[in-house]
């Protein structure tokens, strides 16, 4: 086989085939009007059957949770990233849901496995699973762009740094780990473009694993000034030897949670920060995350502009249109009437 958790695109076992076959049927009545998600799943639980089919003793009719536990750690030995790991692990415990609900099978074997071996239980999303349809009316939080510039004008030091990621995190609508790995030479200064890997994608398997995010001339002027000055005196030596765009002190690479640190504090000090609950661990959650700013401008850009919801999900690299209307765009008579009296061509 193949590395990095790819198999053979066949399966010849004829019963399985009409699993996968039932499968794509009942994901197309969940999801009518998704063909992205139906694809996403379909084409994951496709290799799961792959692999079955390639096993002894292996029965997707009769599913066992240790043979979901088998292909995690075939994945895992194979190479498989940890995201990959989570979107193959989705993909079979949403498909056998919406399968055992249906009647097809008897129960779901990945319902309450979550392969927590492999994330030492920081798995960014699986949890989430087919009860989380994120959309208009989903509940997260969002601020508002002048909220943002509260909490520009006071994050913490080293300022420049810090407000730059926060205006790459606003203006590209970015997750936090896609920060995290831009290159100095992803970016092509004469296009106002940096080229971006979606995080949330397996580069292996998905075309659009990198795609094309755009800024305007203000963020342009802070990448000049932070690679030609500010990059040099906040850490000479890991400036020298790293090609990330964003180093600390003591790594040439910033990590994730110190970037949530930072958008959590900036919101604190702007006085928009607000504690919501604790989690089952203890944990206290808060109304602004690094993800509230990916959120908040994507929803502001698709409700209060005129910009196409086309290129929205494009900047946002949703595989589907629909994606992006489902998640972001509110359905408001009253915003809808305005907009309609102000079309003098009907």
């Amino acid at each position: 086989m193949s590395n990095k958790g790819s198999i053979p695109d066949r399966i010849e076992t004829e019963q399985y085939t009409e699993l996968l076959h039932t499968a794509q049927e009942n994901l197309y009545n969940q999801y009518p009007d998704t063909e992205s998600t139906r694809e996403f799943h379909s084409k994951r639980f496709r290799y799961w059957l792959s692999w079955c089919d390639d096993q002894d003793a292996v029965y997707p009719c009769k599913p066992t949770t240790d043979d979901v536990k088998r292909y995690t750690r075939w994945l895992n030995g194979d190479g498989a990233s940890n995201r990959k790991i989570e979107h193959r692990l989705r993909a079979i415990r949403i498909t056998y849901e919406i399968l055992r609900e249906e009647g097809v099978v008897d129960n779901n074997p990945a319902s309450d496995y979550y392969a927590d071996e492999f994330f030492d239980g920081k798995s960014s999303n699986v949890r989430t699973g087919a009860s989380n349809k994120a959309g208009p009316r989903a509940d997260f939080e969002t601020i508002s762009p002048a909220e943002f510039e509260k909490m520009l004008e006071n994050v913490d030091a080293p300022r420049f740094r810090n407000q730059l990621i926060l205006k790459l995190a606003w203006q590209l609508m970015l997750r936090v780990e896609q920060i995290t790995t831009i290159r100095l030479s992803d970016i092509e200064d004469n296009k106002n473009m940096i080229y971006l890997a979606d995080n949330k994608k397996d580069e292996e398997d998905d075309e659009d694993y990198w795609y094309e995010g755009f800024y305007k001339g203000d963020v342009q002027y802070m990448l000049d000034r932070w690679r030609d000055k500010e990059r040099g005196n906040l850490a000479p030596t890991m400036s020298e030897q790293s090609d990330y765009l964003i180093v600390s002190h003591q790594s040439e690479q910033m990590k994730p949670e110190s970037i949530t640190g930072i958008v959590r504090d900036a919101a604190k000090n702007a006085g928009v920060q607000e504690e919501m609950y604790v989690d089952g661990k203890g944990d206290t959650r808060y109304k602004v995350t690094s993800h509230t700013l990916r959120r908040s401008a994507a929803s502001y850009v698709a409700n209060k502009t005129d910009y196409p919801i086309q290129m929205l999900s494009n900047d946002l690299n949703h595989r589907s249109v629909d994606t992006t209307v489902e998640r972001y765009v509110d359905d408001d008579p009253e915003e809808r009437r305005s907009r309609r009296q102000s079309i003098d061509e009907l």
